[in-house]
């Protein structure tokens, strides 16, 4: 039985974790303000290429990795 505080967690919250790191200093190394680095881990905001290619590089990982495309996103509303 899974405890209702499980949450799925996303590639990059995982390599956050993975990596061993808080997240203030990935947001000071990557040059990111902190409040700005959690809205974009917590997925409240995309973040720009800029950023993403910033936090891809200090969890040495892949931008795609990290930052996976939808199947909706890439393929628009159709209009």
């Amino acid at each position: 039985v899974e405890s209702g505080f499980m949450t799925k967690k996303t590639a990059l919250q995982l390599a956050i974790f993975e990596s061993g790191e808080r997240q203030i200093v990935l947001a000071k190394r990557t040059g990111i303000h902190e409040t700005r680095f959690s809205k974009i881990v917590h997925g409240h905001y995309a973040g720009n290429d800029d950023e993403r290619r910033k936090i891809a590089k200090a969890l040495r990982r892949s931008v795609a990795e990290l930052f996976p495309v939808s199947v909706e996103a890439s393929l628009g509303d159709g209009r």
